[in-house]
């Protein structure tokens, strides 16, 4: 469920990611597309604009000439001359802005009827100047410009509908593209709106299902810590019930045994036999104090009474007490010690549980003539111990499950109870450490342990290895 929900989320977030550039570029899209319109439509004004004034001037210079007939007066002619010279700079203007060939073609047309007229027009003018009679001059402008004045004047109408088509033309062109990119953002919008919905109606069905999946785990939770506090409990009263009997029967036997000496074979073989009762108690002893530690790691309750620990002097007295052991099965138990003065801040009868039940294991595994090796070395600021066996190795399916409960590996199955070595992560995790397992099948295993600890400068503990304390498997 978690990572179902992380990939719900991130979805959202990419489909939203995706989507803001899409609606950024959509509306840079409508700005440029409104301002190359709104161009198009500001120079087809111009060009209007300039057609309009070209009629103005057309219609005010046709009436300069009759008036310098009539008067004479030079400056007449000199507003007819600059204002033929304004036609003509705005003629060039519409060509250089004009982009219809047909209206081209037009404006062309314009300024050669301009320059024909004003040229038309020039001999009347100086016939004038010479003292020609007003109605002279009448007659040779009604003869020669009027012609060309007519005809220039409906061109000049013919540019302005021209331009006033295409100015229209233009205003509907940008009307209909602005109705179509309203219509297409607005579908745009009812998708995102819609989308928006729908993701909405995920992330709320995404967190009913988290908040039924947290209440789902929350109850899970409280029903395994009261299971797990059940079993404790169930495994402290059978346990307590148990040892006592137990007990019982351990010191009735060592009882018998203290009252056997005779060397009859009746008692000999009394001997063996309670001998074996003996062991037996010890193991169902070790059964039932694994039982108690599992109990109290699955319950969260293992306190560890941590102490300053000379690693070397444990690891000594460790292998005094287990050389009998090995010495029974004609094993070899050996200690190699790289170093001296390490100091583990731990606690030494859980370390001691977990050493003791991995020696146990490799002289249990070990064939006879063989050796056990137990080892420590220092790396960085941790120590690392081994014990290596020559038992018959653990198969690479089978190792990543060494550590689990009740796990045994197949050729063992029947030779323990499958919770000493988890029983041993436990604690050594505890501790801040690390341990795992290296092996290879008929080549026996080497288990390693890694913890923390301070390495003594200026005061070593001396070995000091006893052999009294009693044996902790």
């Amino acid at each position: 469920m978690p990572k179902f929900e992380k990939r719900i989320y991130l979805g959202i977030g990419l489909i939203i990611a995706g989507f803001i550039p899409l609606i950024v570029a959509s509306f840079m899209a409508l700005r440029y597309f409104v301002k190359e319109q709104n161009d198009i439509i500001s120079n087809n004004v111009n060009e209007l604009l300039i057609a309009e004034r070209l009629r103005y001037i057309d219609s005010t210079s046709g009436s300069l000439m009759p008036l310098h007939v009539i008067s004479g007066e030079m400056r007449l002619v000199s507003q007819l001359e600059k204002r033929a010279k304004e036609f003509e700079q705005l003629t060039d203007e519409l060509l250089q802005k004009e982009s219809n060939p047909a209206t081209v073609q037009l404006v062309k047309k314009i300024q050669e009827q301009s320059l024909q007229l004003f040229a038309a027009s020039k001999p009347g003018i100086d016939r004038r100047q010479n003292g020609s009679s007003i109605d002279k001059g009448n007659t040779y402008f009604a003869q020669t410009g009027a012609p060309i004045a007519g005809e220039l004047k409906d061109l000049l109408k013919e540019l302005t509908r021209q331009e006033t088509e295409d100015l229209n033309a233009a205003k509907e062109r940008l009307s209909s593209a602005e109705s179509r990119m309203i219509l297409g953002l607005t579908i745009f919008a009812i998708f995102i709106l819609v989308l928006v919905g729908g993701i909405a109606r995920l992330m709320v069905k995404v967190l009913q299902q988290k908040r039924i999946y947290d209440e789902s785990q929350l109850a899970l939770l409280e029903r395994e810590r009261k299971l797990s506090k059940a079993r404790k409990e169930t495994v402290e009263v059978v346990s307590h019930d148990l040892k006592s009997p137990l007990s019982t029967v351990q010191m009735s036997i060592n009882l018998m045994l203290d009252q056997i000496t005779e060397p009859s074979i009746e008692a000999i073989d009394l001997r063996e036999g309670l001998l074996i009762a003996n062991r037996s108690a010890e193991s169902m002893q070790k059964l039932i104090m694994n039982l108690l530690d599992h109990a109290k790691i699955e319950a969260g309750q293992m306190v560890l009474e941590k102490q300053k620990v000379n690693l070397e002097n444990l690891l000594g007295d460790l292998k005094l007490r287990f050389e009998p052991l090995a010495s029974n099965k004609n094993i070899s138990l050996t200690l190699n010690l790289a170093g001296s003065g390490f100091i583990a801040d731990c606690d030494s009868t859980r370390l001691e549980q977990v050493l003791s039940n991995l020696i146990t294991n490799a002289i249990k595994f070990s064939p006879t003539q063989s050796n056990v090796d137990i080892s420590l070395q220092s790396k960085d600021e941790s120590v690392l111990i081994s014990v290596a066996d020559a038992g018959p190795g653990i198969d690479s399916e089978q190792i990543s499950h060494v550590f689990d409960r009740y796990w045994q590996v197949r050729k063992t199955a029947n030779q323990g109870t499958g919770l000493g070595l988890a029983i041993a992560k436990a604690i050594v995790t505890a501790h801040n450490g690390k341990i795992w397992v290296e092996s290879e099948i008929g080549h026996g295993s080497k288990f390693f342990i890694e913890l923390p600890v301070k390495k003594l400068t200026s005061e070593t503990s001396k070995l000091s290895f006893s052999a009294e304390r009693p044996l902790e498997v």
